[in-house]
C-alpha cells in the first residue's frame, strides 16, 4: 500500500516554538519555530518516507463552525508577538520542501485531515501527524496518529486503552466532555470516566437518550439540563470529511537542493546544511 502522511502544520509550528530556545535570522527576525518545524519536516521524510504528503492549514477568517456558535474558540490567548511574526514564513518553508499546501476556506485544517484521511486511507496507509485529540475520531485500520515530540503512534488500540471506546466513539465522547480549550460547551457534569461509562452501556448520545431513564441520580440530571448544549457540541467536534479540496495525487518526489540552501542561507539556518548531504535522506537528493 501506499503511504500517505498528513501533517498539522499549526499544530507542528506552534509545538517547535515552545520546544526550542531564542534564535534570530541574519536580519534579526525571530526564527525558532521556523527552524523547529524544518528540523521536523526532515524527520518525517527520514522517517516515514512518505509516497504522498501534505501539510494541512487553516486560514484565516471565522469558518462555519464560529459562524453557528460565535463563542467557539474565542477564549484562547494572544499569541505571543515573537511567534506571530513567524507565522508568515511557515507556508516559505513549506513550499522551499516542495510539499503541497492543503487548505479550505471556510474550513479548519483538521477538516483538511479528514477528508484527505478519509480519500486516501481506502488505498494508503495514512499517518497524520498531530497531537490534537480531535483527531482520534479518524483513526481506523489504515489510519494512526503519530506525536512528533513523544515520538508515539496512537492507534485503535491506544484510544481503547486511553478512553475505552472505539473511534466511531470519540465524537459522542467529546461531545460530552466537551472542551475548555476550544470553548464546546458539554454536558454539565460529565467528565471522561462518566463518558466512558455511558458509552460502553448506551453505546451512542442517542442511545443515551433514548435510555435516560435508566440513568442514576444527578447524571440524569446534568444530562437532560445539558441535552441543547451536548447537540451543539457534537456538531462542533464533528470533523468534515468532504472538504472541497483537490488532493494531488502525484507522488513526493523531493525537494531541490538549491533551493533549501537559499531558504538556509535565508534564516541562518547553517546548522540544517547536513541534512541535504545525509546519505539517510534519499528524497532530498536529485
Amino acid at each position: 500500500m501506499k503511504n500517505t502522511v498528513v501533517i498539522d502544520s499549526f499544530g507542528c509550528f506552534f509545538s517547535s516554538y515552545y520546544a526550542m530556545p531564542a534564535m534570530y535570522s541574519p536580519t534579526f527576525e525571530p526564527t525558532n519555530a521556523v527552524y523547529g518545524f524544518c528540523r521536523d519536516l526532515f524527520t518525517i521524510l527520514d522517517d516515514f518516507k512518505p509516497t504522498h504528503v501534505f501539510c494541512a492549514f487553516d486560514l484565516a477568517g471565522k469558518g462555519f463552525r464560529r459562524e453557528i456558535y460565535p463563542e467557539y474558540k474565542t477564549n484562547r490567548g494572544k499569541t505571543p508577538d515573537d511567534l506571530q511574526v513567524q507565522i508568515p514564513f511557515i507556508e516559505d518553508v513549506i513550499t522551499a520542501f516542495d510539499i503541497p499546501i492543503m487548505k479550505c476556506d471556510g474550513f479548519e485544517a483538521d477538516d483538511v485531515i479528514a477528508t484527505v484521511a478519509a480519500t486516501a486511507s481506502h488505498e494508503n496507509i495514512v499517518t497524520i501527524v498531530s497531537a490534537d485529540k480531535d483527531c482520534r475520531q479518524l483513526l481506523g485500520d489504515n489510519v494512526r496518529i503519530f506525536n512528533l515530540r513523544k515520538k508515539e503512534f496512537y492507534t485503535q488500540e491506544s484510544l481503547m486503552n486511553d478512553w475505552g471506546i472505539r473511534p466511531d466513539q470519540c465524537i459522542d465522547f467529546q461531545a460530552l466532555c466537551g472542551d475548555s480549550s476550544d470553548n464546546i460547551p458539554g454536558a454539565r457534569g460529565i467528565g471522561q470516566k462518566t463518558a466512558t461509562e455511558l458509552l460502553q452501556k448506551y453505546s451512542s448520545i442517542e442511545g443515551i437518550y433514548q435510555n435516560i431513564i435508566k440513568v442514576p441520580g444527578k447524571r440524569r440530571d446534568y444530562l437532560i439540563e445539558s441535552k441543547d448544549n451536548v447537540e451543539i457540541s457534537k456538531w462542533l467536534v464533528t470533523l468534515r470529511r468532504d472538504a472541497p479540496i483537490e488532493i494531488p495525487s502525484a507522488p513526493y518526489a523531493g525537494y531541490n537542493r538549491e533551493t533549501m540552501a537559499a531558504m538556509f542561507r535565508r534564516f541562518g539556518f547553517d546548522s540544517l546544511y547536513g541534512n541535504l548531504a545525509s546519505p539517510q535522506n534519499t528524497l532530498a537528493i536529485f
